[in-house]
């Protein structure tokens, strides 16, 4: 039995393999939490991977429910969520992850594991996810500003030790700590990354290096990646918009959820065009923030490389 885990990262194509892939494939069996196709057909949901993480022991398995029935020995069982990788969600370690393979192993004999990371460099990674998020991530970092973002990692190391939040944060992009995680925790699975940069800009290798390390056929898959990127981003010269907290709350508040289906389009599009805010970037703060960044994670990158034996065209963005 073979089973997938993709681990984000978020503002990486996620929601692309999530709507476009992962259910639509005939060889592959997602199990959840996302299913953009039908969200009826979640086997199991993001809440019940964190319960499991929260109460997951090693030395136990849960028996709440026969998660076995889920999986598929004829296909590829998929679980993508981008959570694995966010710093509010580093502490459970992997924990559901570990049980699943416990109890699948416990029942099968031969069990495959598979991880997939997409990686992009961690300038666009951080602002594009900042702005994406804004509401959620201003508030949990408490920096409202993306320039005071930014000068966090320029500081001195051990003066940001009082931030906790912040490197959190700034240790959940930090992509050699991932794979060393990864190949500690789980020595027998096989670990693929591959690069947003191709995703955009070289779909065919994108996708060349998918199926090989899946195993699908490529002539079925290659149809499935013709659609466009979901969810772009901005590019330098524009402004960024993003959402305001006050649309973060609207969009939250049980009220309004229950009405929305009632309110005249008229007032949705005055309450669209007045809960978001916009930013500019200009080149010059582009390239500035994006040395600071590099710097900040260049002796991790190089490490990660190095160990992982990664070699992309893309190295000078990291």
């Amino acid at each position: 039995m073979k089973i997938l885990y993709h681990l984000g990262y978020p503002r990486t194509g996620s929601t692309f393999l999530q709507k476009n892939i992962f259910p639509e494939h005939k060889d592959i069996n997602l199990i959840g939490p996302k299913n953009y196709k039908n969200w009826n057909d979640v086997k199991i949901t993001q809440n019940e991977l964190n319960k499991i993480a929260d109460n997951y022991t090693e030395t136990g398995i849960l028996n709440e429910k026969n998660y076995l029935d889920f999986f598929d020995q004829r296909k590829l069982n998929v679980i993508s969520s981008e959570k694995y990788v966010s710093y509010l969600n580093l502490r459970n370690n992997f924990k559901d992850i570990k049980f699943f393979n416990k109890l699948l192993q416990n029942k099968h004999k031969d069990i495959e594991i598979y991880f997939l990371v997409v990686l992009r460099n961690q300038y666009d990674l951080i602002k594009s996810l900042y702005f994406h998020a804004y509401p959620i991530y201003s508030e949990a970092l408490g920096i409202k500003d993306f320039e005071k973002l930014i000068k966090c990692f320029n500081k001195n190391k051990e003066s940001n030790r009082e931030i906790f939040q912040f490197l959190l944060f700034a240790d959940s992009f930090n992509f050699y700590k991932l794979y060393n995680n990864l190949s500690t925790n789980f020595k027998n699975s096989k670990i693929k990354f591959l690069f947003y940069e191709d995703f955009k800009l070289n779909r065919e290798n994108f996708v060349s290096e998918f199926v090989e390390f899946l195993n699908l056929d490529k002539q079925y898959t290659k149809p499935l990646f013709s659609d466009e990127i979901v969810n772009k981003g901005v590019s330098n010269d524009k402004k960024i918009r993003f959402s305001s907290k006050l649309r973060y709350k609207l969009s939250e508040n049980n009220l309004v959820r229950s009405i929305k289906n009632f309110i005249p389009r008229s007032i949705k599009n005055f309450i669209l065009k007045n809960t978001f805010s916009s930013i500019t970037i200009s080149k010059k703060e582009n390239q500035e923030y994006q040395k600071i960044i590099r710097d900040y994670y260049r002796e991790s990158n190089e490490k990660f490389f190095k160990e992982a034996k990664i070699s992309t065209r893309y190295n000078k963005l990291y």
